[in-house]
């Protein structure tokens, strides 16, 4: 990126120029990552999805063995995979909500809004089918703990991606 030093421009022309041509490179930029989230929250889905058909078909590969070798590796691995695919998902869905409870009308009780973002939202109720179908499955076993470790990872990935992305939201526009 070469920025313009025309001597024959003014001051104020020279950095117009600048900073449009640096907010063209933004939203490039910007593109780019949204293009990125976008893949990686497939692949990542594509991947659960892949060990979900492995463990209902009592397959075996190496990630079962890892958290069989690890104090609690399932309840950690039901953490780390839901709060990680909840975390790109809101990145991909530029963190679009809806909200609930919101009456601006009324100026005696105003009420707070409750944002319901739509990655949570999916994502709650993949999981929630997904352990409750373990019932009917004879290789699978429901397990409320699974359920609980998965809803701990999809709170605490909602709650830092969603501090981080208000956080830097100025930095790069979604």
């Amino acid at each position: 990126m070469t920025l313009n030093t025309d001597p024959d421009k003014s001051r104020h022309q020279i950095k117009a120029a600048n900073e449009k041509q640096l907010n063209i490179n933004r939203t490039d930029h910007n593109r780019v990552l949204y293009i990125v989230s976008i893949l990686s929250c497939i692949s990542f889905l594509a991947f659960i999805v892949w060990i979900i058909f492995q463990a209902n078909s009592g397959g075996n590969n190496i990630f079962f063995d890892l958290v069989r070798a690890i104090p609690y590796g399932d309840k950690l691995g039901h953490f780390c995979l839901f709060g990680s695919l909840t975390a790109i998902s809101l990145l991909a869905s530029k963190c679009a909500f809806f909200t609930l409870n919101y009456d601006p009308s009324n100026p005696i009780n105003p009420r707070k809004p409750i944002r319901i973002y739509y990655a949570v939202g999916i994502i709650s109720i993949f999981v929630l089918l997904e352990e409750i179908s373990q019932g009917f499955i004879a290789t699978r076993t429901f397990d409320i703990s699974d359920l609980i470790a998965d809803v701990l990872g999809i709170s605490l990935f909602s709650y830092i991606t969603i501090k981080l992305v208000s956080k830097y939201r100025h930095r790069y526009v979604c």
